[in-house]
């Protein structure tokens, strides 16, 4: 089901004309991100904040599409003797439904984010450790 969707909005989203997204009406924008880890990866890291860049594109009156970049970088335990750092960037694809007549307004989209961890030990004895991994 979730590569049938996924395919499906790809589809979507490639076989719309270029030519109907109005590019001299795009906006760009900078975010700043908090973020609190849950599960597994919140056992080692506790709260991760960043910035970001976006662009959306309209294409009708109600419905503009987008594409967004974020860099996170999260605070981790303090551990004597090593120095933990992970960090993650998300790239998003972004679809927006204006309501009408309306200030609000629904946004969803689909992304990869790339993560990376290491570990740097003070000691020559210890090995030290590296990975990154990307995930849907």
């Amino acid at each position: 089901m979730r590569k049938l969707m996924t395919l499906t909005v790809l589809v979507s989203l490639i076989a719309m004309p270029a030519m109907a997204l109005d590019f001299a009406a795009k906006q760009f924008y900078i975010e700043g991100t908090v973020s609190f880890p849950m599960g597994d990866f919140g056992d080692a890291a506790s709260l991760g904040y960043g910035g970001g860049v976006g662009m959306m594109v309209p294409h009708t009156e109600q419905i503009s599409f987008g594409i967004e970049a974020t860099y996170l970088t999260y605070s981790t335990e303090e551990v004597t003797g090593a120095d933990i750092s992970m960090s993650m960037i998300p790239v998003l694809v972004l679809m927006q439904y204006n309501m009408t007549d309306s200030p609000i307004y629904l946004l969803g989209g689909l992304g990869i984010a790339f993560g990376s961890s290491s570990i740097d030990f003070d000691s020559a004895a210890a090995t030290d450790f590296d990975d990154s991994s990307s995930d849907f």
